[in-house]
């Protein structure tokens, strides 16, 4: 990563602002939790547990994600040895959330409380964190497009940022992203939504992987795994529901005939979710090979079936569980 508004140095080791930007964002994140766990009533040491797990194990599951994505450039270019080098910069959005999760379960563990209601405790405010993260891009050169920002009207921020060195305006693909985040922020703090213990996480994975299929295929600096070209952010968000899916399937196998929809539902439900992904994935090499159909439709089919995802994967996590109240 280029290294870019550097502030000062400690221990000779560059500070940049983006890397402040990036603390104040999680500081912001964990006052907020602070603030829902003393709402909800949680445990008083849930905030403090939580934050010793989840910033270690955040950084140290997004590096490895990102390691993990350029295994050659490290085992033949820069060597193993640079993957201990955290202040280098290369960390994975995947691997970042899947450690935060993993330190929501183990507080909820370890303060013997219901692991749905502390993931819900963190959700908007993990939200909002990505927001602010997605926001500070701006300072460090990411988060832009592959496509070249042509009408002038558009040539400013935030709808596009000038590259210095190209000199061509991109789309400011961060700033949508960061939007994105907040608007889901906002709708975690809905009264209308279910109300059992990790309806809001699960929400918050459904948003974010939606929207994250999505833009994601816009960046131009989208973590690749090399070297077959997969967008592991796109894979690893259809994963997540994926697995959701799958445990609220199992629930369903499990619950009574009368609480449940048919099976022939079900499967369907199950078809469309594949039909949407396949044409997602068409779509996108559609874009890459320069098909006859225009990059627009492809990117307004890519966003549909995106959305098509997100509903369907609502319908099954939600509307059809093991508990009926829930």
């Amino acid at each position: 990563m280029e290294l870019k508004y550097v502030l000062f140095s400690v221990f000779d080791r560059p500070v940049t602002l983006f890397a402040v930007c990036v603390m104040l964002a999680v500081a912001a994140g964990l006052f907020l939790i602070h603030r829902e766990q003393k709402k909800s009533g949680m445990k008083a040491e849930t905030t403090e547990v939580f934050a010793l797990l989840a910033l270690p194990l955040g950084l140290l599951c997004g590096r490895i994600a990102y390691c993990l994505c350029n295994f050659r450039i490290y085992l033949y270019e820069m060597g193993i040895a640079r993957v201990l080098h955290l202040w280098d910069g290369g960390y994975a959005l995947l691997g970042i959330a899947l450690g935060v999760a993993l330190a929501g379960f183990m507080t909820a563990k370890i303060t013997r409380q219901s692991a749905g209601k502390v993931l819900d405790m963190i959700a908007a405010p993990a939200a909002l964190m990505i927001a602010l993260c997605r926001f500070a891009e701006l300072t460090s050169g990411q988060g832009m497009s592959q496509e070249e920002v042509t009408a002038s009207f558009f040539q400013r921020f935030p709808f596009a940022v000038f590259d210095g060195y190209w000199e061509i305006w991109f789309w400011a693909v961060f700033v949508l992203e960061g939007v994105a985040a907040w608007i889901i922020a906002l709708i975690l703090q809905s009264k209308r939504l279910p109300k059992a213990p990790g309806s809001k996480a699960k929400m918050l994975v459904i948003l974010l992987c939606c929207s994250q299929m999505f833009l994601e295929m816009l960046r131009q600096d989208a973590l690749v795994l090399d070297p077959w070209f997969i967008r592991i952010t796109q894979v690893g968000a259809m994963a997540a529901l994926v697995v959701l899916m799958l445990v609220s399937f199992f629930q369903w196998k499990k619950a009574e005939a009368a609480d449940r929809m048919p099976a022939l539902w079900m499967g369907l439900h199950w078809i469309a979710t594949l039909i949407c992904a396949g044409v997602n994935v068409w779509m996108q090499f559609a874009v890459q090979k320069s098909a006859d159909l225009p990059v627009w439709a492809c990117y307004v089919i890519m966003a549909i079936t995106c959305v098509g995802i997100g509903v369907l994967a609502y319908r099954v996590m939600f509307r059809y569980k093991l508990d009926k109240k829930s």
